[in-house]
């Protein structure tokens, strides 16, 4: 007989961590984040105009000379923009009810083995609630957090 219960209870924890590994895996959380960085545009816009000056001057003997001068005026115009820094940060998954088995056996008496269910939901945050149940009439609270 005890050679029985112990292949249950090995087949039972196989069953379970099969059942826990392949059938409920949970939905992985997946974190966005989205940056958009400062940009700072420098834009230089150089205006030039030339000016052209002629003079005519007749000197006392009747002659003409002509003069021509050139002058160049330079103006620099600078714009600047710059562009808002904003983050968006968005999470999901990892909120959804947790369900497991569990097999124990009582350290004093060991040919005898009881089987449970356990029930983890979110709570608020990072707090989570769990609450198990066992062939062997006992039920449980407890409170667990995620690091």
């Amino acid at each position: 007989m005890s050679s029985l219960l112990n292949k249950t209870t090995v087949i039972v924890a196989i069953s379970c961590l099969l059942v826990g590994r392949y059938v409920l895996t949970p939905k992985p959380k997946v974190v966005t984040k989205e940056v958009v960085k400062i940009v700072e545009i420098e834009k230089k816009t150089v205006d030039t105009k030339k000016t052209k000056v002629t003079k005519e001057v007749k000197d006392k003997d009747g002659t003409v000379v002509v003069e021509t001068t050139e002058t160049e005026d330079t103006t620099i115009y600078v714009v600047n923009s710059t562009e808002v820094d904003s983050s968006k940060v968005s999470k999901s998954g990892g909120a959804a009810i947790t369900l497991g088995l569990l097999a124990q056996k009582a350290l004093d008496d060991l040919a005898r083995t009881d089987y449970g269910v356990v029930v983890v939901a979110p709570l608020t945050g990072n707090l989570r609630v769990v609450g198990t149940a066992s062939t062997d009439k006992r039920i449980g609270v407890g409170l667990a957090i995620d690091f």
